[in-house]
């Protein structure tokens, strides 16, 4: 089975939620992400998952400004982790010491993505503030809160739980991995189901 490497998890991430999100809902309307922005700023993370996906569908653009300026903006305003989470995924490309501090803006309020993100910005010492012997009890932290997410229906916790996973910043067992993964295959995403056929034309149980 072949080695992954680390990559900016940010990236990675959004990679597959993107491909996820094409899939997934077809064409995007301008009503559906201005009713996501409403849901998002009263704190629905669902909503700021979707519109973070949505708006970059209809862009084109990972890092626009625009988006993360209102996402900087509910953070701020009406203190929702989860826009927390996105302004800092959005903003590490310009503004990495900004997205340092909204990621860690987000963990401490207890948002799975946040520390995902935070986790990972540690590990590659993006930051004037970071400490990379801190990375791994983030990792476990976001495997704790993503997990739970996951459980409740938030479909990108459980995107980002997996890529804790497969990144192998966390350990996990051969079932679990499993259950996630066809989950994740069942809703279209595609490097679940690679995963998956990886496993099985091995024949082992080893996640290697």
């Amino acid at each position: 089975m072949s080695t992954r490497r680390t990559v900016q998890l940010f990236s990675l991430i959004v990679t597959v939620c993107f491909v996820l999100s094409i899939l997934s809902s077809g064409s995007v309307i301008a009503a559906d992400i201005n009713a996501q922005k409403k849901a998002c700023s009263t704190g629905d993370k669902k909503s700021c998952d979707e519109l973070y996906l949505n708006s970059t569908l209809a862009t084109a653009n990972y890092y626009d400004q625009s988006l993360v300026n209102y996402y900087f903006q509910v953070c701020n305003t009406n203190k929702v982790a989860r826009a927390c989470s996105w302004a800092a995924g959005g903003s590490e490309k310009n503004q990495p010491d900004k997205a340092f501090a909204y990621a860690e803006m987000a963990c401490n309020q207890g948002d799975g993505l946040g520390c995902a993100f935070f986790a990972n910005l540690n590990e590659r010492k993006i930051g004037k503030e970071s400490k990379p012997d801190r990375a791994g009890e983030l990792y476990k932290t976001a495997r704790t809160i993503l997990h739970q997410e996951c459980a409740d229906s938030l479909k990108y916790s459980c995107v980002f739980l997996w890529g804790l996973y497969i990144g192998k910043k966390v350990a996990v067992n051969i079932s679990t991995m499993r259950t996630l993964s066809e989950k994740l295959c069942n809703d279209n995403v595609m490097g679940a189901c690679e995963y998956l056929g990886d496993l099985y034309r091995a024949g082992t149980t080893d996640i290697s």
